[in-house]
This record gives structure tokens, C-alpha cells and sequence, in this order.
């Protein structure tokens, strides 16, 4: 009977880890479609300030939630989503049209993928 109850106890443990992080994984990700389509908005009207506002809220989001990534997701794909975040937020600074749009869509690509990859999805059992 011990042997049981321990047992579902790390069962439990286990599924709820998985659905928290399940849960981080695709909010996190859903702030940050929000805000880069805030920010390709800006960019067809050419918004610099509101481009450095967004990508600073995107800078700022991410470090909420990196703690939590770095729990799971691998380090060079943490260093990947963090440079092209930092070249991105740089390029905003310099108004380097073609390099911006180039390192965001990077940026956002990293990012799409995620919830893929590191989250609970039937899709990918079947």
C-alpha cells in the first residue's frame, strides 16, 4: 500500500510539473506573438519609438519567464533567442531597417517554436 501511494504521489508530481510548465511554455509564448505583432505593426509605419518601446517589453517578458525556460529548454537555444532579442532591441536603436526586420523574424522564428518543442501537445504523440 505504501509503495502505491508513493508511487502516485510522484505520478502526480511528475503530470503536474509537466502541466505548469506546459502552461509557462504556451503563455510565454503568447506574449510574445502579442507584442512582436505589436511591433511589425510599428514597423510598417515605420514607429521607431513604439519599435524600442516593444522590444523592451519583449526584453523584459522574457526575463520573467527565463528562469522557468532555462529549466527545460536547452542553453544554446536560450543564448540564441537572447542575442537575436539583444541584436534586435540594437538595430530598434539604430533605425537599421533591413538588419531589424531580419534579426526579429529570427527572433520570432526561435520563439514560435517553442511551445512545439518544450510543451505537451497530442499532436505531436500522434
Amino acid at each position: 500500500m505504501n509503495r502505491l501511494l508513493v508511487a502516485l504521489c510522484i505520478f502526480l508530481l511528475a503530470a503536474g510539473f509537466v502541466g505548469v510548465h506546459t502552461y509557462k511554455v504556451v503563455a510565454l509564448s503568447r506574449d510574445v506573438d502579442e507584442i512582436c505583432g505589436r511591433i511589425e505593426e510599428d514597423f510598417e509605419k515605420e514607429n521607431w519609438d513604439g519599435i524600442s518601446q516593444n522590444t523592451q517589453k519583449l526584453e523584459e517578458r522574457w526575463k520573467e519567464s527565463r528562469f522557468w525556460a532555462s529549466l527545460t529548454i536547452d542553453t544554446k537555444k536560450i543564448e540564441e533567442i537572447e542575442i537575436s532579442l539583444k541584436q534586435s532591441a540594437k538595430y530598434a536603436e539604430l533605425q537599421a531597417k533591413p538588419d531589424f526586420m531580419g534579426e526579429f523574424i529570427m527572433f520570432k522564428m526561435l520563439t514560435e517554436h517553442l511551445p512545439h518543442q518544450e510543451g505537451f501537445d497530442i499532436k505531436e504523440l500522434l
